[in-house]
């Protein structure tokens, strides 16, 4: 993820929540931070590709 993709990411979030209500959106990796994601309204931050993984299992099942 480039860092230059970041700002659009809650112009992005928004029209999914507002296109498809009930979808989880997921973000991460090294250039975010939780409180960014909060801020952007994601549903869930990842701090990497394992924890992404996790909050997969838990949402889908394994």
């Amino acid at each position: 993820l480039m860092t230059t993709t970041v700002v659009n990411m809650e112009e992005t979030i928004h029209a999914l929540h507002k296109g498809a209500p009930g979808c989880k959106i997921m973000v991460g990796g090294a250039v975010l931070t939780q409180e960014y994601a909060d801020m952007i309204h994601a549903d869930h931050y990842a701090k990497d590709a394992m924890d992404s993984v996790r909050y997969a299992h838990a949402i889908f099942g394994r």
